[in-house]
């Protein structure tokens, strides 16, 4: 699969990014001021993977208003899905990353299972502050999801890490889905059970899309939920396996600015192809196995990716803090791998 047949999946998260400035057109200015005021001036301090907190978007809404946080709440001004929607844009506006997975590598990844506990500090390693996923074949209840904004969040009201997701679905651009994992030492359904359910308005979302009752949408929108959190870990840990034309994905460096320490935003979308060396030994694997099958008669093991153990070992360099930067490995494998196997 050469890079340029994933090219295309930047145009849904752009659309929706316009969308939200031009509704909120001051917001990203009054939440990178939030953010580089950051511990200072009667700010609260967060820590630098999380780029502005929810918080941030409440805030910069507010003002939009010109009303203080708490009358918007008496007033029902106050839009959560807004919200939670723009938090995810802010942060992403920063690098415009689109993550196209290897269309191979997309069906394993999405059908592997986590079992266990979540494998929190391997979430702490995504490339970029927030990043977009194509989920192309993706539905919930007969609507297609086309990918998925994640990123981390900390909660200024009680220091909790988050993960949260934003589903891009439907045709209209403007509707989405929040799913919301509170991170810690359990599972995935329950970080899920954790998370506060009032974070998805889904009145809203079964008005405009036709989806039924609430209960049915959650269900399904955990099923997606799975997958998408699979799609996140994998990129987490296979760095070596992204392409691009720009370089390698990451974090803007702060610029020096008369107010502070800056991060400007990307001018335009990067888009990246995750699993590209992966998904070619796959399919190598697999014609290898179809050409032995018209020679001696009969197939072999099928070849698939071998699921990876999502388990982490503190054995990388010390950080500025003394502890060790986690380094995950498979526990099949002496690196990290998911490598092609047959079953």
């Amino acid at each position: 699969m050469s890079e340029t047949n994933h090219l295309g999946h930047a145009n849904r998260p752009n659309e929706l990014l316009a969308a939200f400035t031009q509704r909120y057109p001051n917001a990203h200015r009054d939440i990178d001021e939030m953010r580089m005021d950051k511990g200072s001036l009667g700010f609260p301090y967060w820590p630098d993977w999380c780029y502005a907190p929810i918080a941030c978007s409440v805030a910069a809404i507010a003002s939009h208003h010109q009303l203080c946080v708490d009358h918007m709440r008496e007033w029902g001004v106050l839009d959560s899905m807004d919200a939670t929607t723009l938090a995810a844009l802010a942060t992403w506006r920063k690098t415009r990353g689109v993550y196209s997975f290897d269309p191979d590598v997309y069906q394993e990844v999405c059908e592997t299972s986590l079992d266990g506990k979540l494998p929190v500090d391997m979430l702490f390693r995504m490339p970029e502050w927030c990043i977009y996923l194509p989920t192309p074949g993706m539905n919930v209840l007969s609507t297609r999801i086309y990918g998925c904004f994640v990123h981390l969040e900390y909660n200024l009201n009680n220091g909790r890490a988050e993960l949260r997701l934003l589903f891009d679905v439907g045709d209209d651009c403007q509707v989405v889905y929040p799913v919301t994992l509170h991170l810690g030492d359990w599972t995935l359904h329950e970080a899920l059970d954790r998370a506060n359910k009032a974070t998805a308005d889904r009145k809203s979302l079964k008005e405009v899309s036709g989806l039924p009752d609430a209960q049915k949408i959650k269900q399904a929108f955990e099923v997606a939920t799975l997958a998408v959190v699979n799609m996140v870990l994998f990129v987490c840990s296979q760095a070596s396996d992204i392409s691009g034309r720009q370089g390698r994905p990451g974090n803007p460096t702060p610029t020096k600015t008369k107010k502070g320490m800056k991060v400007f935003a990307a001018q335009q979308s990067r888009e990246w192809l995750v699993g590209a060396r992966l998904g070619s030994a796959l399919r190598k694997a697999r014609s290898m196995r179809e050409n032995a099958a018209i020679v001696i008669g009969r197939r072999g093991p099928r070849p698939h990716i071998r699921r990876a153990h999502w388990h982490t070992y503190r054995v990388g360099p010390r950080s500025c803090d003394g502890q060790r930067i986690p380094s995950t490995v498979s526990v099949r494998r002496s690196h990290l791998d998911f490598a092609v196997d047959a079953q």
